[in-house]
């Protein structure tokens, strides 16, 4: 339970900070502004995950290892039940994002964020905000800023340093700018 009460935590501290149509900051385009162009249709189905070898080849590319590399075993042991295909057992490809999927997910990437090459590459990402956005830029793949992200969160303050770290990486790593597409 505690678990699951962290990992919430984690995800929700990065959360969206921007604010369409703002009418008191002026530098903030309205939706309704004709000179923004045609709207875009936004889905009303469940957000559709990358496929699974997207998301395996991302999580090793942060940590610079193949995807083969024993650190992503628990990941590569659970590729069906996280969406996988097995065309030759009969198992389809699944990219819905559910929470059982969720809770899988970041199960799986427990033994990464733990790792040692983890440590070695982000030592500090528990205690350094600028370790945070920077280890973010390399999983996201995209220059992110301090106001994206939120770091006062009481419940991540209240962990220990180890317990930090581990939530700060699996919310990287499981945040939907990582894994839907």
């Amino acid at each position: 339970m505690r678990a699951h009460v962290l990992f919430v935590a984690a995800v929700a501290l990065l959360g969206c900070q921007g604010k369409i149509g703002d009418t008191e900051n002026p530098d903030v385009d309205s939706p309704d502004d004709p000179s923004n162009g045609p709207a875009f249709a936004v889905p009303d189905s469940q957000p559709q995950l990358l496929p699974f070898w997207v998301r395996l080849q991302r999580v090793a590319d942060v940590l610079g290892k193949s995807e083969d590399d024993p650190l992503f075993t628990e990941l590569v042991e659970n590729r069906l039940a996280l969406g996988d295909y097995d065309y030759a057992s009969g198992v389809k490809a699944d990219r819905m994002w559910s929470p059982a999927r969720m809770t899988l997910w970041a199960k799986s990437l427990k033994p990464v964020c733990s790792s040692a090459e983890m440590h070695e590459l982000y030592p500090a990402l528990a205690t350094d905000a600028g370790e945070v956005l920077a280890f973010a830029s390399d999983a996201w793949g995209r220059d992110v800023l301090a106001d994206e992200l939120n770091f006062d969160a009481p419940t991540l303050a209240s962990l220990d340093e180890t317990s930090r770290y581990e939530m700060t990486c699996l919310a990287v790593l499981s945040s939907a700018e990582f894994v839907i597409q």
